[in-house]
């Protein structure tokens, strides 16, 4: 029975997720900040007077959206409004965010300046990564690998770079007018939207094996996934419209409908990463031994690796880089369950782990 009852325990901790599942977004006109249920009910105003917000961006790992607003900056604030702070806080108009969950870092857009940077969570330690592009529509960010993509709405193409703005290559060449993209870390796939067609397509992270997936008539807007549940939701800015389907662009629902709006971006929560469920593009387990463990605990990785390890609120708590099989030290760790998160060249890889140190 007490068996019984630890398996149960361990699977709830496993599938823990936001309470409630929301898509936020913004209005460029009338300035709000909007929160709805992911089928488009319960709508609420969660900020207002912010006019001209470009982009919305949820911070799964402390429950918090971030909006960008004209030259004023980025404030953020808790799911329901309130907690809000400006982050940044300068005249640059900044069109995209995108979070290093990994590391605790910011990925934003400098539109017209072409420029990419990143900075703290808190706004702290600017760096400017990327400079000379055109007008910068979408962004994303593969911590794991160490990859930034971005699209260029002026080229009309894709690239993408090492995270700290090295190495920068173009996997996609068109002569249509790009817009946003995301990432999909567990498959190496880009999703991408097309302003001239409107339309959304996907392919890998070389730019291979382009599909199209959506073909739409309002105007693309932001896009946004969550791969838990394989959806994707987008803006049709002319049609006032945010739309949702399956990630192979079936079973299309409009889910807000909202004409004569001027919809600034768009985001849903997902736990996608820091749920502590297996993010590997491959079917390998991460397996750890011994489970419970006390002082040591050994991991099957084929290949020098980074071992971080979280708490079940998705709190770093630990870090260090191992050999292949090398035993990782959880001496310092209180008791407790964790999530520890494998990461080499190849794969991304996590497990649930439960520390018993005699103290």
């Amino acid at each position: 029975m007490k068996r019984l009852l630890f398996l149960v325990m361990v699977f709830a901790l496993a599938n823990m997720a936001v309470s409630q599942d929301y898509i936020f977004y913004g209005d460029y006109t009338n300035g709000n900040v909007y929160r709805a249920d992911l089928n488009g009910e319960d709508i609420t105003v969660i900020a207002s007077g912010y006019l001209q917000v470009r982009t919305v961006t949820v911070d799964n790992k402390n429950f918090r959206v971030y909006w960008a607003v004209g030259t004023q900056g980025v404030y953020s604030a808790n799911f329901d409004g309130s907690g809000l702070t400006q982050i940044l806080n300068y005249g640059a108009i900044i069109g995209r965010i995108e979070f290093d969950y990994l590391n605790d870092r910011i990925f934003y857009t400098e539109s017209f300046a072409g420029n990419i940077k990143s900075c703290n969570i808190d706004g702290t330690d600017i760096q400017l990564l990327v400079t000379g592009t055109g007008l910068i529509q979408g962004l994303g960010v593969d911590p794991g690998r160490q990859f930034i993509f971005w699209t260029d709405q002026d080229s009309g193409d894709i690239y993408r770079a090492y995270t700290d703005g090295t190495g920068q290559i173009t996997i996609r060449e068109t002569t249509t007018s790009l817009y946003d993209l995301e990432l999909d870390v567990k498959y190496m796939k880009v999703y991408f939207s097309d302003r001239t067609n409107d339309e959304i397509s996907v392919m890998n992270y070389d730019g291979s094996s382009v599909q199209s997936l959506i073909n739409s008539n309002g105007v693309m807007g932001s896009m946004s996934t969550d791969f838990d549940d394989e959806y994707l939701y987008w803006i049709e800015r002319e049609n006032g419209y945010i739309k949702m389907s399956k990630l192979d662009g079936t079973e299309i629902t409009t889910i807000i409908n909202n004409q004569g709006s001027n919809m600034g971006g768009q985001d849903v929560t997902q736990n996608y990463f820091i749920s502590g469920n297996r993010i590997s593009e491959t079917d390998q387990e991460l397996q750890t031994y011994p489970n419970p463990c006390s002082r040591f605990i050994y991991c099957n990785n084929t290949s020098d690796a980074e071992i971080r390890i979280y708490s079940t609120d998705g709190k770093l708590v630990f870090k260090t880089r191992i050999d292949s099989c090398e035993p990782i030290d959880i001496s310092a760790l209180n008791n407790g369950t964790y999530i520890l998160t494998c990461i080499t060249e190849d794969d991304i890889t996590t497990s649930k782990i439960v520390v018993k140190n005699e103290k």
